[in-house]
């Protein structure tokens, strides 16, 4: 799986004309996020199909980073995102951005870090 990050000016329209161009593109997004700080807004997305997401962003002329997403199952209970983010903390694995989305039928929590082999240890290891 994989994030595209993106950084866009902090005005009315930018989030609507990057989910455009990916509709358009025929992709659908399994999760998003955006924040704005300032004059800017980073778009955080996670698209069904990879290359085809790429190809529908490359036409808005905007710099694109892709980034790999580690996922794992999460139990619907408290404190189950608690468990696994301690577990993270405790191997001293540093995370960028946070899902927790559904996919295949169950919740999962998704990671991404510049640590990705100490992320897929720690995940598998639950």
């Amino acid at each position: 799986m994989r994030e595209f990050r993106i950084v866009v000016a902090n005005e009315s329209g930018q989030l609507a004309r990057v989910t455009r161009a990916l509709a358009d593109g025929g992709v659908n997004l399994r999760a998003f996020t955006g924040l704005a700080f300032g004059n800017e807004a980073l778009l955080a997305l996670i698209p069904d199909d990879a290359e085809k997401a790429r190809e529908a962003l490359s036409t808005l002329g905007i710099v694109i980073r892709e980034v790999e997403v580690v996922h794992a199952p999460v139990e619907d209970r408290p404190g189950a995102v608690a468990e696994i983010t301690q577990k993270l903390a405790d191997a001293r694995v540093n995370l960028e951005t946070t899902y927790l989305m559904k996919h295949e039928g169950a919740f999962h929590i998704c990671f991404t870090s510049p640590d990705v082999e100490g992320l897929r240890r720690v995940l598998a290891s639950r």
